[in-house]
């Protein structure tokens, strides 16, 4: 029978707000952590603690450039599908996952044994700062989430600002990663076109991602569309090929054609890697520049990318995240 290792003394229980809102206490200190989702992880490597990670999600290894410090970690089954019996094998103090999946089995399975559930989302701007605050106390790494924050409501706070200046607030659609799904009340992609200052057409609706159709789309005749898109990997491509291409996709759609935004090209495409999580501020910017060309010239979204990857990710600045990006007026060399 293999049996876990014994608690260290001195064990402390800190009380932590998990993402169904529940107070759950958690024992330190946490020395080894299996870490399902991706934006999770890359929340762990902000607060710098990446060296107690013992297992990871099976996309890790496929992006070896965006993960050189983690990429032959343990591999321990899909973010909503793990592989238990590889997750008991590590014996980690703790498993992060998502709030909702996978489903309560992840505690049945686990507890009984001595390790310990969290469950944080980080993609939703409403919780992401509380969320990251809250892991760092946990483990020990206050100082890095506060740098992060400090960094994150900068931003933020030059964006509402900005907004406040502008009379009136396009209609958009936001599509989530489904096609003819719409990123509505209660989506990570929702919240962050809120926070962009649009007016999102899906507002009216109960569910997360409803499916809507061509005529919804014509009748509200948005004023920008955009597209979130599952990008396998945006750090490894420089050239935005599959970007593009979904754009065009959308502007051909039948009947789209008579929307405002189709006609007069404000159909844009925007890669996951910047969407709902960690980096979710970079897309909100990104966000704001679709949504009011005139207002964010001056702002050059790449260099705080570059900022958020050198200074939180340790990684340099490559990729290509956004279709079309052609109203950015200054571009610099992402080598400089």
């Amino acid at each position: 029978m293999i049996c876990p290792p014994a608690l260290a003394k001195g064990t402390v229980a800190v009380e932590i707000t998990n993402a169904q809102d529940q107070s759950i206490r958690i024992k330190t200190p946490v020395r080894r952590m299996a870490v399902l989702p991706s934006d999770t992880l890359e929340v762990v490597r902000i607060l710098d603690a990446a060296d107690r990670v013992v297992g990871v999600n099976n996309t890790i290894a496929m992006k070896p450039s965006f993960w050189p410090d983690l990429k032959t970690r343990e591999r321990i089954g899909q973010p909503f599908v793990p592989n238990y019996e590889q997750i008991v094998s590590l014996w980690p103090d703790l498993v992060l996952a998502y709030g909702w999946r996978p489903g309560k089995e992840l505690e049945e399975k686990l507890l009984p044994l001595g390790i310990q559930v969290l469950r944080l989302d980080f993609f939703r701007p409403s919780t992401l700062i509380r969320e990251i605050q809250d892991l760092g106390r946990l483990l020990g790494k206050s100082t890095r989430a506060e740098a992060y924050a400090s960094w994150h409501d900068d931003l933020v706070t030059m964006l509402k600002k900005r907004l406040r200046n502008q009379q009136r607030r396009p209609t958009v659609y936001m599509e989530a990663y489904a096609d003819y799904h719409a990123s509505g009340p209660g989506s990570g992609g929702y919240e962050m076109g809120l926070l962009a200052g649009g007016n999102l057409i899906a507002s009216d609706f109960e569910i997360t991602n409803p499916q809507i159709s061509t005529e919804f789309i014509v009748s509200k005749n948005p004023d920008v569309i955009v597209k979130m898109v599952s990008h396998s990997n945006a750090y490894d491509n420089d050239v935005p090929c599959m970007l593009e291409d979904v754009r065009n996709n959308l502007m051909q759609r039948p009947g789209w054609s008579y929307t405002s935004a189709v006609k007069t090209g404000r159909v844009y495409a925007i890669s996951s890697d910047v969407g709902p999580g960690p980096r979710g501020i970079v897309g909100v910017l990104y966000l704001a520049r679709c949504f009011y060309p005139d207002a964010f010239t001056d702002i050059d979204i790449r260099k705080i990318h570059q900022q958020y990857l050198e200074r939180f990710q340790g990684i340099p600045y490559k990729g290509a995240y956004v279709f079309p990006e052609n109203w950015h007026l200054k571009i610099q060399d992402k080598n400089a």
